[in-house]
């Protein structure tokens, strides 16, 4: 399960895909997952997605919707939102913020 979310996180997938990717029905996939992990699929998800944008934040070459884009969220809110929701702030303040710590 992980490798797939691993290797897909930058496309909209649903929980019947991967759950039919490793042949379990939905409801043990999502029972197993927990159990692994202690977080739902789509929290792990979203985790793994904010993960993934932090260098492309960091580089400052694109807009918050094109990393939406790249990282798979539907659109720049749910980005942010979920930037905010795991990092702490929002994904413009966060290399400022970052700069203001190095000092």
């Amino acid at each position: 399960m992980l490798y797939y979310i691993h290797t897909h996180y930058e496309s909209v997938f649903s929980l019947q895909k991967l759950a039919d990717e490793i042949h379990l029905s939905r409801e043990v996939c999502c029972r197993l997952f927990k159990k692994m992990t202690g977080r739902t699929i789509t929290r792990y998800l979203e985790e793994y997605r904010v993960s993934q944008s932090l260098p492309l934040v960091q580089s400052g070459q694109y807009s918050m919707a094109r990393i939406a884009e790249l990282t798979g969220f539907s659109n720049s809110s749910r980005f942010a939102h979920a930037f905010k929701d795991h990092i702490g702030c929002n994904p413009g303040d966060y290399n400022s913020l970052n700069q203001s710590h190095l000092l």
